[in-house]
């Protein structure tokens, strides 16, 4: 079985400046990073760390999957994410369990997939794997 673990909430938002410093200089949060751009999926994501957790900010830009998810449904909470030790033996296990698979993106030092938040009740589950830099 792979080893499994809670990685970081993912949150969609609209201006991360203004999230950034409420959650910095209002709760003491940390920052991991700011605002790099995803050369793939066309977003700016930050990190930030509080109380333990990590949380994971997502700004679109341009058009794509996250402004459509802003429009459609508000700022807020856009998935899970948890980082495994063997994403194809979770992919697989899941697959037989009757989850559906989405979004893989298998590449040699990051592999990805998703579950569809019809297989989960509504939650959009990540699943990652890096490789140790």
């Amino acid at each position: 079985m792979s080893e499994a673990h809670f990685d970081h909430v993912g949150i969609a938002v609209s201006n991360t400046d203004e999230v950034v410093k409420r959650y910095v200089d209002g709760l003491g949060a940390k920052i991991i990073f700011l605002k790099k751009k995803d050369p793939i999926w066309n977003f700016l994501w930050t990190q930030i760390e509080y109380a333990g957790l990590k949380l994971e900010f997502m700004e679109p830009v341009g058009e794509g999957f996250l402004k459509s998810f802003i429009t459609k449904r508000g700022e807020g909470v856009h998935h899970l994410t948890f980082h495994v030790s063997d994403i194809a033996q979770v992919i697989a296990g899941l697959e037989k369990k009757g989850f559906r698979v989405v979004d893989k993106m298998m590449q040699e030092d990051y592999k990805t997939a998703f579950l569809s938040p019809k297989s989960t009740n509504g939650v959009l589950i990540q699943f990652i794997e890096k490789r140790p830099s």
